[in-house]
């Protein structure tokens, strides 16, 4: 898949745009891969399960990731203080703490119940690191 993959990237790269794909579950073994065929945002709807310090690594510099607030481990049970606070590390360590670029997913979907809650928390907790200085 590695090389057919590559093919898509590079034909993505040569119309002008950004390549991205949005991997769920244990894709930590095939990041590598992935940034070296091109890869320019890595989508991911499970960050904690990941392991956001291992997320951080893995991608290094060169791979923007776009995430949300955890879909199964997060949003449907903890506490919006605690949403609040994972968007906000979410930004900071997956972002410019690592030195890479980050897009924050404000996460709602109707066959997994959230509450309402949780999803203002998560988009009140990416918005306020949008202000926060990077030095």
């Amino acid at each position: 898949m590695k090389q057919f993959y590559a093919r898509v990237i590079d034909f993505i790269h040569q119309e002008g745009m950004y390549a991205g794909m949005g991997l769920d579950g244990a894709v930590l073994p095939i990041l590598d891969d992935l940034k070296d065929i091109g890869l320019d945002i890595l989508d991911n709807r499970q960050p904690v399960l990941l392991g956001i310090e291992a997320l951080a690594r893995a991608g290094g510099g060169r791979l923007c990731i776009k995430a949300s607030n955890d879909m199964q481990l997060s949003l449907p049970s903890r506490k919006p203080r605690e949403i609040h606070e994972e968007a906000q590390a979410l930004a900071g360590r997956l972002g410019w703490e690592r030195g890479g670029g980050f897009i924050g997913l404000v996460f709602k979907w109707d066959r997994i119940r959230l509450p309402i809650d949780n999803v203002l928390a998560s988009y009140e907790g990416f918005r306020q690191m949008r202000d926060v200085p990077v030095v």
